[in-house]
């Protein structure tokens, strides 16, 4: 760039060739980019009313129950008896609704607004669980009206039971949605 002197006091460049103009766009990209940077960060400060975003409180659970680590017996290596429930079942699950043991929590969550899902693992045969769960279910009067649907005062459940190929059975219950007022 070749400075051209119009006026004593300002002092313009002119370029003379595209190859002058590229410090110049590095300088505006450079300027463009710490501005977007200095504009995210001031959006990463406290809310002005001094509230904090609440953090969830998570909590580990192990992978719970699999045929490698059952033994045959009836209690594992450690004494613990093998009939227990790994992980966390939804606060919303219906307590008269019996879960199938021994199990592990593989997944929950909303299917739609009214119905929400609780999907579990067993090492059991898938017969077994079937049979396990609708002798469970029908003591606490859930009744099977067909296409693995039960119902009790009014309430419907869908209960699917599907054997996985390998050790494991997936167990999937979808339950209505407690609407809290």
């Amino acid at each position: 760039m070749t400075p051209i002197a119009t006026d004593p006091t300002r002092i313009n460049f002119r370029a003379e060739s595209p190859d002058d103009r590229r410090p110049l766009l590095r300088g505006v990209a450079v300027l463009l980019l710490t501005t977007f940077a200095l504009v995210l960060a001031g959006c990463a400060q406290p809310r002005p009313d001094g509230t904090v975003e609440e953090v969830l409180d998570t909590e580990d659970v192990d992978a719970g129950p699999t045929a490698n680590m059952i033994p045959l017996e009836d209690e594992a290596v450690d004494g613990s008896p093998t009939d227990q429930l790994s992980g966390l079942i939804p606060e919303d699950f219906p307590g008269d609704l019996p879960v199938y043991l021994p199990s592990s929590v593989a997944d929950f969550g909303i299917v739609s607004e009214a119905v929400r899902y609780l999907e579990l693992r067993t090492p059991d045969d898938r017969d077994a669980v079937l049979d396990e769960i609708s002798r469970r279910w029908a003591q606490q009067g859930w009744r099977a009206s067909g296409g693995g649907s039960f119902a009790n005062s009014g309430r419907t459940v869908t209960l699917s039971v599907t054997d996985q190929g390998t050790a494991d059975t997936r167990i999937r219950i979808e339950y209505p949605a407690q609407i809290k007022r």
